[in-house]
């Protein structure tokens, strides 16, 4: 679970910004409590006007995750890191922090980044009430260098001379895949976003996406008949699940024929009981592919426990869908290993079930920086207000400011 998370200077974010999960009591079954005595709120949804940063912020958030999971091995040296700085400070390095918790042990890792070079990473353990480094690592020039502490053993020169020329790549996802966290307690990370990284915000077309959902979906019938159950309460008229080899052609964004395959796709049987009939996934509605794909995310987290991050989670789907499938993380029996939802959205409805430690609120300060803070952090703000309400009137900010046109 991720505990807190800092960046700055990262695209529409210029100072400062800190968003923090933790929170000082128990909120129905929407908060986790560890072994250690934290408590980590697993549901937390942000809103702000267009253009306030939202998506910036949890960009920021799955570019520290890729980074530490997948960089060395997903790129290579000529890599370039999907990172830009803000207009205002672009000589100036990025910097991010994130503090997670991973088998009941907490862990801080910091960033410095600049020019597609990582020039400071550094990645501590909590013991008793303060950090203290695992490892420390710095690149000037064309050197690299790192510390060891106690608490991890140094590794090999070869090791050490095989990651050297990646200035591109994390130390962490270096040391992750060689499998050596374990030794402190780390084992894997596990997100899931509806980003990728080169472009933003995901674009992947209608056809592709159901494309991607049939294949993942044949492989894991177990899950297919838990998202039948759902899709059946959806009231999308949908009543069974079944499978058919087609031959399609998958066309890319600018129109070319990016590739022509043959494939097993998802046949869904719509009716009642007098009439049915199926219809491919190919043909169904855009609505109903994207509560079938954060069904498939939703879902498939529950085993693991992993972090999800969502923007704009309402995007297509009715607000009354929305709610049920943010629920499902306040649901103990599907959510036994506590995974978190991280998600923004301009639909203040979605505020009136939250906590006040789960909602933040995201405003473009000046109209040149992006500005978050959490609604506990302004004075006054009771848990028993309309939040809904509230925020539609003002009361936090957070709304666009519509001038005569």
């Amino acid at each position: 679970m991720i505990l807190n998370f800092k960046v700055e200077n990262y695209l529409s974010i210029l100072d400062l910004q800190e968003i923090d999960f933790t929170t000082n009591k128990i909120f129905n079954s929407s908060t986790a409590e560890l072994k250690n005595n934290l408590l980590i709120n697993k549901i937390n949804c942000m809103v702000g006007a267009n253009g306030s940063g939202k998506t910036k912020l949890l960009n920021a958030m799955c570019f520290i995750l890729w980074l530490m999971e997948q960089s060395y091995y997903k790129g290579n040296i000529k890599t370039i890191l999907p990172l830009s700085t803000h207009k205002l400070a672009q000589n100036k390095p990025t910097k991010l922090e994130l503090i997670f918790e991973q088998n009941n042990k907490i862990f801080k890792i910091q960033f410095e980044i600049f020019e597609n070079v990582i020039l400071k990473e550094k990645l501590s353990i909590k013991a008793t009430n303060k950090f203290s480094r695992v490892y420390e690592a710095t690149r000037q020039a064309d050197k690299f260098s790192v510390i060891f502490s106690e608490h991890f053993p140094a590794i090999s020169k070869k090791s050490r001379d095989e990651f050297a020329p990646r200035k591109n790549a994390s130390f962490f996802s270096f040391l992750l895949g060689l499998g050596l966290l374990s030794k402190i307690g780390i084992e894997h990370l596990s997100f899931k976003c509806n980003f990728n990284y080169i472009a933003g915000i995901d674009i992947v077309p209608h056809i592709i996406n159901a494309f991607n959902l049939s294949e993942f979906l044949i492989e894991n019938k177990n899950l297919q008949r838990q998202i039948l159950k759902y899709l059946k309460a959806f009231d999308f008229g949908i009543q069974g699940i079944s499978q058919k080899t087609k031959k399609a052609e998958i066309v890319a964004v600018n129109g070319n024929i990016e590739n022509k395959m043959q494939q097993d796709l998802l046949i869904f049987t719509h009716g009642n009981n007098e009439h049915n009939f199926d219809i491919l996934i190919t043909d169904e509605s855009e609505g109903t592919i994207k509560a079938l794909d954060l069904l498939c995310r939703f879902l498939s987290v529950f085993n693991t426990g992993c972090v999800v991050i969502i923007d704009e989670i309402e995007s297509s789907i009715h607000s009354d869908l929305v709610e049920v499938l943010i629920e499902m993380f306040a649901d103990h029996k599907l959510n036994q290993r506590n995974a978190q939802l991280i998600f923004s959205t301009h639909q203040p409805l979605f505020l009136k079930d939250r906590d006040k430690s789960q909602i933040f609120i995201v405003e473009k300060e000046n109209k040149i920086n992006t500005e978050i803070y959490r609604l506990d952090e302004i004075e006054g703000v009771r848990n028993d207000e309309n939040f809904y309400t509230k925020y539609l009137a003002g009361r936090y900010g957070g709304k666009p400011n519509i001038k005569g046109i």
